[in-house]
């Protein structure tokens, strides 16, 4: 609402605009109140945290770690602090999200799905999933790159082999995967990002193409969009790597190497 744009550079530290001014973020060896990592991966604007007088902001690095930014009416520079940083293991943090339940859920490149609860201010891990060969129901792959609550409290979880869907209770997941013999299979399964429009339909972009969820019955199913179809199912001319949608409710798309 305030119309601040918050900017996350891979090698450069982390960046607000907001009317005409930029302010620039990085680590500090002097000072143990800011960024733990320059190499930022994800920033995520929290939706359920944040209120009319302050923004909760995360940030993940390339390091594993997650950054806590407050903001408050007063200057940011002076609210800028990496209050007990979450530390949590191996992996880059490659998606950021909380649900409505205020769990925050973060997911890291080989490092699985982690679970993180505030309590007075202060969050501390309460689960964690990883991809087990010897079990159906668990995460097809431990590297976690999408994150996303839809209206039905549904979980879904991106991974760089198959989309997963855990139910409200957070107990399962059912796993989505490409299948060669099913046209209406999800298109590919290494995830870029997952989307939910203004009317609840949930969209999954892929190396391979763009999946729209559709809903019915225990296991939904997929229609999906190409944008060559000699490139199904390869890495190149239909890898999608984001979605947004306008005011008017047109559907944004982003493409590696083939435009918006």
């Amino acid at each position: 609402p305030s119309g601040r744009m918050w900017i996350g550079k891979s090698t450069d530290g982390l960046f607000s605009y907001l009317n005409g001014a930029m302010s620039h973020f990085q680590p500090s060896i002097e000072n143990t109140n800011t960024l733990s990592d320059a190499l930022i991966l994800k920033v995520y604007v929290d939706p359920i945290s944040s209120n009319a007088t302050r923004v909760l902001v995360w940030v993940g690095t390339l390091g594993g770690v997650v950054n806590k930014v407050m903001l408050t009416k007063s200057p940011f520079s002076n609210f800028m602090r990496n209050e007990n940083p979450l530390l949590l293991g191996k992996g880059a943090v490659l998606a950021i999200s909380e649900d409505r339940k205020g769990t925050v859920w973060v997911g890291l490149w080989g490092g699985g799905l982690y679970a993180l609860m505030g309590v007075d201010g202060k969050y501390r891990r309460i689960a964690h999933y990883q991809h087990e060969p010897e079990n159906q129901f668990s995460l097809p792959d431990s590297a976690v790159s999408a994150i996303l609550e839809d209206r039905e409290r549904v979980l879904w979880v991106g991974t760089k082999n198959g989309l997963a869907a855990m139910d409200e209770g957070r107990k399962k997941f059912v796993v989505y995967r490409h299948d060669e013999n099913d046209s209406a299979s999800i298109v590919g399964n290494s995830i870029n990002e997952i989307y939910e429009d203004h009317s609840g339909s949930l969209w999954v972009c892929t190396d391979a193409g763009l999946s729209q969820l559709i809903r019915g019955g225990e296991k939904h199913h997929f229609k999906n969009y190409l944008h060559s179809l000699k490139d199904a199912h390869k890495t190149g001319g239909n890898a999608v790597t984001d979605i947004m949608e306008d005011r008017s409710g047109n559907l944004w798309v982003s493409m590696r190497g083939g435009g918006l």
